[in-house]
């Protein structure tokens, strides 16, 4: 019969002689309130940072989450050190880090904003098969088409004296969403 306790302890004790992936599992533990331990931010990210510290990349996307919320007093909110720790993850391959980093990149969280490269590792994602990232670029590519469409209706404007016919106008409206990139849903929980 499972016994969380004793769970708790196995995982605390491993923990102490450096055992890496029991170091994550506490730090959920403490997180989630998971095998009878009772939620504490401290000790979550006191066993995240000992993992993530010895390479664990779903360790370090917990930290980058703890991060972007913060969870004072004990951890200040800090953008850049929620990218950090996403980068980290994401040289290492893991997919859901190199979606966050996309993400980031593109929204000029913790980072400078490069749509180029946030491109990037929307691609390195979408290879591993990360759904997000996939309609991410999807949503990227309609955007673009979009805007070539909408650059190839006024060149077309251009021959007729520079200006549209009403009629033309409302066929050519921003608000019907072409060439419009919308704002990418991001939970900082679906990182873990």
């Amino acid at each position: 019969f499972p016994d969380a306790t004793y769970a708790a302890q196995l995982f605390t004790k491993s923990a102490e002689l450096g055992h890496v992936e029991a170091c994550y599992r506490l730090g959920d533990a403490y997180e989630h309130g998971k095998l009878n331990c009772p939620r504490d931010p401290a000790l979550s990210i006191h066993f995240y940072t000992c993992a993530a510290q010895s390479g664990h990349p779903v360790s370090m996307m917990a930290l980058c989450a703890w991060y972007l919320i913060g969870a004072e007093p004990v951890l200040e909110k800090d953008e850049n050190e929620a990218y950090e720790w996403a980068l980290q993850a994401a040289n290492l391959g893991l997919a859901k880090a190199e979606y966050a980093v996309g993400y980031f990149t593109e929204m000029g969280i913790g980072c400078r904003r490069d749509p180029l490269e946030s491109n990037v590792w929307y691609v390195k994602a979408a290879d591993q098969g990360d759904e997000r990232a996939k309609h991410r670029i999807a949503t990227i590519r309609a955007a673009a088409e979009g805007s070539q469409q909408g650059v190839a209706g006024r060149n077309g404007a251009t021959r007729n004296g520079g200006r549209l016919k009403k009629a033309e106008r409302k066929d050519k409206s921003p608000s019907q969403g072409q060439g419009e990139l919308t704002k990418p849903d991001l939970d900082p929980c679906t990182f873990r």
